[in-house]
């Protein structure tokens, strides 16, 4: 977990990757306490005030966060910037040509971290046998629909094609509530709401 915004000192693979600067990210936050911001009221996977506190985990940590919390924030950022495009930029301060560049920075940020969904394909997690109940094939199948989730999940927040197709999985589906205790209530939602909508 790292304890700083270089993600690449526990995921060497993301190096080279940076966030928009603090200055920006402070300049988001004041906007979406002053003004409701769409990407909050549209997407509904994290509000502002987590949004708040996961800026603050990044931006100035003071103990360690994951992968989850640093896609989260590239996900936020890349909202609020393409809202902050369409507003008035005097009241950001955000010319529309820097946001413009970071809205790319932020999308490059999360294609290379999704980059888990396309290795739990190379895995094989989303072909687990039907019916298989051992431990190490119940682990596989929640590893596989957390991933799949977080993978739908950003895709619909910044408008991408997710990574895992459903016409490619035949992992047996989790069930609720025993398999999903750990699940946040939105996430739960998220899944359900995809599980209804699928075939």
């Amino acid at each position: 977990m790292s304890t700083g915004s270089d993600i690449s000192l526990d995921y060497p693979e993301m190096s080279g990757l940076n966030l928009p600067p603090t200055d920006v990210a402070l300049k988001l936050l004041n906007l979406a306490k002053t003004t409701k911001q769409n990407f909050f009221s549209r997407h509904q996977i994290i509000d502002e005030t987590e949004f708040t506190q996961i800026c603050t985990k990044i931006y100035f940590p003071t103990s360690p966060y994951d992968i989850s919390s640093w896609i989260m924030l590239n996900i936020g950022l890349h909202g609020l910037l393409l809202g902050c495009k369409k507003s008035d930029s005097g009241s950001t301060g955000i010319f529309e040509s820097e946001a413009n560049s970071y809205i790319k920075l932020c999308t490059r940020n999360i294609d290379a971290a999704t980059s888990t969904a396309r290795m739990s394909l190379d895995l094989g997690l989303h072909r687990v046998p039907l019916g298989s109940r051992s431990e190490e094939f119940t682990k596989k199948r929640l590893i596989f629909y957390y991933i799949y989730l977080l993978d739908i999940s950003f895709a619909f927040s910044i408008g991408m094609t997710p990574n895992i197709h459903d016409y490619d999985v035949t992992t047996e589906r989790p069930v609720f509530p025993d398999d999903l205790s750990g699940f946040r209530g939105r996430s739960v939602n998220i899944l359900i709401r995809t599980m209804l909508n699928a075939p």
